[in-house]
């Protein structure tokens, strides 16, 4: 299951309510098997997908003919079950993790799994970026809201932003305290004229946002 997750990204909810009947029904296509789960967490944008490799479509295959084989007190159609036919949990990984904490490596998670996919498809073409959201059963607004991991990149852009609206507020104070002074007409002059007129007060790098510039407007107008 581990390796199953780890090849397609999926949620842990998908292979633990994937059924046998399910599995019967998959295809191999290209050399690979996919088989398609009704049942999972966002089942309303429709089926999600398992894609197996070849070596590993045949160790399905050999635990398939075994599970036909296993007897419970109640009949189960779930393909992966306990020594007792119920449901497997969704923390599968236990095994697993006990390695990896033992080596010094941080836990498997499935989410984790899927924020590297994601963090990883960002840089790659837009036509990969939709194809591993849609296997993701994601929207890229979804990606990239929730499901990348940040980047130094990223914690950048982010960083410059949040400097953005500290110079644009400094900004503000300062048109409030002397923009008489600074503008002595009655009609302030444009965005660009006041950025650059601000600039030795704010810092190089500001950039009067469009918002600013229509709250020291109505300023004025008052």
């Amino acid at each position: 299951m581990s390796a199953t997750e780890i090849h397609n990204g999926c949620r842990s909810g998908v292979l633990q309510n994937m059924l046998m009947t399910e599995f019967a029904a998959g295809r191999l296509v290209g050399g690979d098997f996919t088989i398609f789960v009704a049942n999972h967490k966002t089942w309303k944008d429709g089926v999600a997908s398992v894609t197996l490799p070849q070596w590993l479509y045949n160790l399905y295959v050999q635990y398939y003919d075994l599970r036909k084989s296993m007897l419970f007190k109640k009949e189960s159609n779930l393909f992966f079950v306990t020594s007792t036919g119920g449901p497997v949990r969704s923390d599968f990984y236990q095994d697993i993790n006990e390695w990896m904490l033992k080596f010094g490596y941080p836990k498997l998670t499935s989410n984790g799994l899927r924020k590297a996919t994601q963090t990883g498809a960002a840089e790659q073409s837009l036509e990969i970026q939709d194809l591993v959201c849609a296997n993701l059963g994601h929207s890229k607004d979804t990606v990239i809201k929730n499901y990348r991991h940040k980047t130094a990149k990223q914690a950048n852009h982010n960083y410059r932003a949040v400097q953005s609206v500290h110079k644009n507020i400094m900004a503000l104070d300062h048109f409030r305290r002397s923009g008489d002074a600074l503008f002595p007409d009655k009609i302030i002059p444009s965005r660009k004229e006041v950025e650059t007129a601000l600039v030795p007060l704010i810092g190089k790098d500001f950039s009067l946002s469009e918002q600013t510039y229509a709250a020291m407007r109505a300023l004025r107008d008052q």
